[in-house]
């Protein structure tokens, strides 16, 4: 069984996709723990870091989805 799944950077067009994976596993994961002012942070943190000029984010690729970020 051959697996397509990959590592690349995340290019800048696909930001707000791979992003999009990252508040997905926080409101399930980790949302149904904390505060509303917590998740209300977490949300505005990530997006700041999407649009940062300096975003540099690698990810996981898996037939042609993203399953997985590292930062």
């Amino acid at each position: 069984m051959e697996f397509d799944c990959s590592i690349r950077e995340i290019p800048k067009e696909e930001t707000e996709e791979a992003l999009s994976l990252v508040w997905w596993a926080f409101q399930e994961y980790e949302a149904p723990g904390c505060a509303e002012e917590g998740i209300d942070e977490f949300y505005k943190a990530s997006m700041r870091m999407g649009i940062c000029p300096g975003f540099a984010g690698m990810g996981r690729l898996f037939r042609k989805n993203w399953s997985g970020l590292l930062r």
